[in-house]
């Protein structure tokens, strides 16, 4: 699904949910984070942080289960596995990888 975003595939990727290291991409200014803003705005991609990771990098405000994005690229949530889930519900995936 990481190379739907690029153009490179033909898999259509609707939601990305960010942990670990990965959330320093989503920073404003990134080139990569950008790009992907972009892309996920222009395809109604969901981009998603973990809560706990990006209270920890300083990418969101407030506590873990009411976080907001902060210094994030346009479009980016912050949410823990039941947020996720929720937003996969209307429309689940075919399938998930994560990295």
């Amino acid at each position: 699904m990481v190379s739907t975003w690029w153009g490179c595939s033909s898999l259509t990727t609707t939601r990305t949910c960010c942990a670990r290291a990965i959330p320093y991409v989503l920073r404003a200014g990134d080139p990569v984070g950008e790009r992907l803003g972009r892309v996920a705005a222009e395809r109604g991609m969901l981009l998603m942080l973990c809560d706990q990771c990006a209270l920890e990098r300083g990418l969101a405000e407030g506590e873990i289960g009411a976080a907001v994005a902060m210094g994030t690229v346009d479009g980016v949530s912050v949410g823990c596995f039941p947020d996720l889930y929720a937003a996969l519900a209307g429309d689940p995936p075919d399938h998930v990888i994560t990295l």
